[in-house]
């Protein structure tokens, strides 16, 4: 049987996989978004080409801007890779999902689970989570307001208030 800080970590743990699965969802997301507004300006832009020859001459300042724009964005979207970074960030909210499982079937044995069952089932957490880490320095994940919000919508949606320990009440 696990004792009292066995808990606490092993919650700790599963709130931490939850709010970590949530960033990675809405990160994704938003790259697929800015993507997606990125492919259809420059499909506008392309498109004004071809039937905006007078608009292009009285106002030439604003299609040269948009031009540039363009140019740039074209340029930008090739050496940024969106679909990779996605990629992996749909991986690690997978792995993030994966480990909510994992860690919320201990919680749910938390009151029989053996201390060697324990130990073993953390020890393969934390060792996924350090690959998640890694994985995760190499994408933009520095958004702290994001972070703010999935770690409010865990608690929120647990039912928790912050600062609240296990087996407190509000």
């Amino acid at each position: 049987m696990i004792d009292a800080d066995q808990k606490i970590r092993l919650w700790q743990s599963l709130l931490d996989a939850d709010q970590n699965s949530r960033y990675w969802r809405a990160m994704t997301l938003r790259f697929i978004r800015r993507e997606r507004a990125a492919k259809i300006f420059l499909e506008m832009v392309s498109a004004c080409t071809l039937v905006g020859g007078g608009f292009g001459r009285e106002r030439g300042w604003v299609w040269q801007g948009l031009s540039v724009i363009s140019a740039i964005v074209s340029v930008a979207l090739p050496v940024y890779d969106v679909p990779r970074l996605v990629e992996s960030m749909v991986e690690l909210n997978d792995k993030w999902s994966q480990l909510i499982n994992d860690y919320g079937e201990m919680w749910t044995s938390r009151n029989s689970i053996s201390d060697a069952d324990y130990q073993e089932g953390m020890k393969k957490a934390k060792t996924i989570e350090a690959e998640l880490s890694k994985k995760a320095t190499k994408l933009p994940h520095d958004d702290d307001e994001l972070g703010t919000k999935t770690y409010n919508e865990v608690l929120q949606e647990r039912q928790l208030v912050p600062g609240l320990k296990v087996g407190e009440q509000a």
